[in-house]
């Protein structure tokens, strides 16, 4: 026992060079991480912009007082809340 404390005393448990490539691995993680997240938010996004794109297209013709708004007649359109 006491020669692994006098080795405690006289050695660094962690060297300078484990502490510096422990910070560069946790850098490169990080990094790539941010780069998946990227790229899955921009991948989940241009899926999202062309299912808006395929609805919007295919709905224009339901789109409810569609005729009302485009000739402004905006006394046809019902109100959603009566006044009082």
């Amino acid at each position: 026992m006491l020669v692994w404390q006098v080795v405690d005393i006289a050695f660094e448990r962690k060297s300078v060079k484990a502490a510096n490539l422990e910070e560069r691995r946790n850098y490169v993680k990080k990094k790539v991480k941010e780069k998946n997240d990227e790229a899955v938010l921009a991948q989940a996004l241009k899926a999202e912009h062309k299912s808006i794109d395929v609805q919007s297209t295919a709905r224009v013709d339901e789109t409810p007082h569609r005729a009302e708004v485009e000739s402004a007649q905006w006394a046809q359109i019902p109100k959603l809340v009566e006044d009082k």
